[in-house]
């Protein structure tokens, strides 16, 4: 099990949302947090989601969101969010 830290912030234009890591990848039973420094945030996951719980993280501006953790079936091996 790893917690996976993802940093949200917006490019040098202002416009588009950049994450890093580009590509966020979790495995079963994981945990996840994101975090702006740019500003308040709220990741959300629509419908079915892997997540444990709703699918629904706010952080405010330089505090991370509260951990989402993975849930441990029915995929199997990684998963890849897209963002």
């Amino acid at each position: 099990m790893a917690h996976v830290k993802v940093q949200l912030k917006l490019d040098s234009a202002g416009a588009k949302l950049v994450t890093t890591p580009s590509v966020v990848v979790v495995n079963p039973n994981d945990t996840i947090e994101w975090k702006c420094d740019d500003g308040d945030v709220t990741v959300t996951f629509q419908g079915k989601t892997l997540f444990e719980g709703d699918g629904k993280f706010n952080g405010h501006k330089g505090h991370a969101t509260a951990h989402g953790k993975i849930r441990p079936e029915p995929h199997e091996g990684r998963t890849s969010i897209a963002m």
